[in-house]
């Protein structure tokens, strides 16, 4: 295998309901608009603007340097002809050609995802013969089509791809995750260096089901937003669609100065896909208030005149082009809601049960942030076994390290406000300014030493940016050594949000000791326990499941709750008091 290394996803991240600024370095040249059909006639539908296609690595690419692409050419006569948009989806590595299956050294995979086997993007006999394809039919259609979905990045069309445990493969997570990455990058790069004018979209989602996923997708994404031809599309729009999903809340985002779009997540009679969770109107709406510039749908919705005026009306939402911006309303907006400052207490052990913690900064300015480590100052609060001398680190998204410190008392005088200095010169404390990104904080023992710690965040000016998303990684022990995550929702207004306690997952993630029963409890700032939850299906499962990131084991914990400005406090334990790695993340829900 290629792009192996050093781990550059240290976030103990699931999905997040973040997400940042466009980044965007200009307008995109052209954006499809309206409804698309997925199979059928679309080419006569009058409340139908266009006709998604879609192409197999295997039909087009018959033999090494051999191009078929009849098919398409005629769909495109044909979009002309009736005066259609057509975007085109491409289908690679669940779709290889057999010679490319058969040359020496390609591996193919069978997975859980679907029937057919694939090979992986990053394999090093395969990858040239994809960039091979990618390049000849970007090519072929560029300037010919309405946009072209990627292929490559996962199975089918999506950014799905299967763990390396799932499919016998020796690998870590860790370095599986860097690999998928760097081939994605340079499988984005190919797209955008071969088109030059129409629109390349990612069928965005969390590739696996693990930690690491949403660091991994987002750093895709991101390098994606390099490109002002980069879109956004979401395979699963349902009548429940809202922002509170974080790659829909970076299609809305994203809505002004990109290319954005869903896929139905079925048709409305249940005859393909899965359940709308509604009526086909209120899908539609959905796609329509969360800014889509085009929905695919399917030719059972498409070609059944009982919808033919709710199509043609959205058809003609989806088809209204932005017009210039409005003069400023006097009306003040609403007041900010964020999570303000936060703070874990666990006990510190080495290897894979080191404090990680997690953070997200949304929004279009840089944020100052101070990061403390505190360890000897906890005795006189009465913990126990505390950790003597506390190091941290601070890591980009890449993984890379960009500021750490080793007792604090060296730092440049008046770095850090008086209140927040360390009591004990053996804390460590990192003040930065950080612009809108993901970001990763690793609190160790010096020289492999364990003992309870604090890690605490604070926003020091909340404002155009706003720290959004936390979680932390830990070992969680029992009495004293529970986990303890603290935070502050900010601002004057309520805010919603999903707890969560997870353990099981983690050793699929191939973290060892992982908590197998975690319970959650929520406190507010007097200590009142306000929510409790031992597995997340008992309580709150229709809440926990509409917030698109529900736990993926039944013996994780989760809280959604809308909190008053103010401090508060989750605590992980174990059930029957053991122990075990686990995570705690808080996700601020209606940003």
């Amino acid at each position: 295998m290629v792009f192996m290394g050093p781990s550059r996803f240290l976030l103990p991240f699931a999905l997040c309901a973040l997400l940042f600024g466009s980044g965007a370095n200009s307008s995109a040249t052209r954006a499809p608009r309206g409804l698309f059909e997925i199979g059928g006639d679309a080419w006569t539908n009058p409340g139908i603007s266009g006709w998604r296609a879609e192409i197999k690595w295997s039909a087009a690419n018959p033999a090494d340097g051999v191009y078929d692409w009849s098919r398409i050419d005629g769909l495109i006569s044909n979009s002309i002809t009736y005066n259609k948009q057509i975007g085109l989806s491409i289908t690679l590595l669940s779709s290889p050609p057999d010679w490319v299956t058969k040359l020496p050294g390609a591996k193919t995979y069978n997975t859980s995802l679907g029937p057919d086997p694939m090979v992986l993007p990053f394999d090093p006999v395969v990858q040239p013969k994809i960039i091979a394809f990618i390049k000849a039919l970007c090519q072929h259609f560029d300037d010919r089509l309405d946009y072209i979905v990627m292929g490559g990045l996962g199975y089918k069309t999506e950014s799905y791809m299967p763990l390396p445990s799932g499919i016998g493969l020796d690998m870590t997570v860790s370095d599986y995750t860097d690999a998928w990455v760097a081939s994605s990058a340079f499988f984005i790069d190919t797209y955008n260096q071969n088109l030059s004018s129409t629109p390349f979209i990612l069928a965005s989602g969390a590739p696996f089901s693990d930690p690491q996923a949403a660091a991994a997708i987002m750093a895709i994404i991101n390098h994606g937003l390099l490109y002002p031809q980069f879109g956004i599309m979401q395979w699963g729009l349902n009548a429940t669609s809202n922002n509170g999903f974080f790659i829909n809340k970076l299609i809305q985002d994203n809505a002004s100065d990109r290319a954005t779009g869903f896929q139905l997540t079925g048709a409305s009679d249940g005859s393909v896909g899965g359940d709308l969770k509604g009526t086909l109107e209120q899908a539609l709406d959905a796609g329509v208030g969360l800014g889509a510039d085009w929905i695919e749908i399917y030719a059972a919705d498409a070609m059944n005149s009982a919808y033919a005026p709710l199509l043609a009306s959205i058809d003609s939402e989806l088809n209204v082009l932005p017009g210039p911006t409005p003069t400023p309303s006097p009306t003040p907006p609403p007041p900010p809601k964020y999570l303000l400052n936060i703070s874990t207490r666990v006990d510190v052990q080495s290897g894979d049960s080191a404090m990680i913690g997690g953070f997200i900064i949304s929004g279009n300015a840089n944020k100052n942030i101070v990061i403390r480590a505190l360890g000897p100052s906890l005795a006189a609060q009465g913990v126990q076994t505390v950790l003597a001398d506390p190091v941290l680190e601070l890591h980009n998204a890449a993984g890379e390290i960009i500021a750490s410190n080793d007792n604090w008392i060296p730092l440049i005088p008046n770095v850090l406000p008086v209140d927040l200095n360390p009591s004990d010169p053996s804390e460590s404390v990192i003040a930065v300014s950080l612009s809108p990104g993901i970001y990763t904080a690793v609190l160790q023992g010096v020289n492999g030493s364990v003992g309870n710690a604090l890690c605490e965040l604070y926003d020091l000016e909340p404002g155009d940016s706003s720290v959004l998303n936390i979680s932390t990684r830990g070992n969680v022990g029992s009495g004293d050594d529970v986990m303890i995550g603290g935070f502050i929702v900010g601002g004057t207004d309520p805010q919603s949000v999903i707890i969560r306690g997870i353990g099981p997952s983690l050793a699929a993630a191939g973290v060892t000791g992982a908590l197998a029963d975690p319970i959650l409890e929520l406190h507010n700032s007097d200590g009142s326990l306000i929510f409790l939850n031992d597995n997340w299906r008992s309580d709150q499962e229709d809440q926990i499941i509409a917030t698109r990131v529900p736990p993926t084991d039944n013996k994780e914990s989760a809280i959604v709750a809308t909190l008053n400005p103010g401090a508060y406090t989750a605590i992980v334990r174990g059930a029957g008091d053991t122990t075990g790695v686990a995570l705690v993340e808080v996700y601020a829900l209606d940003q």
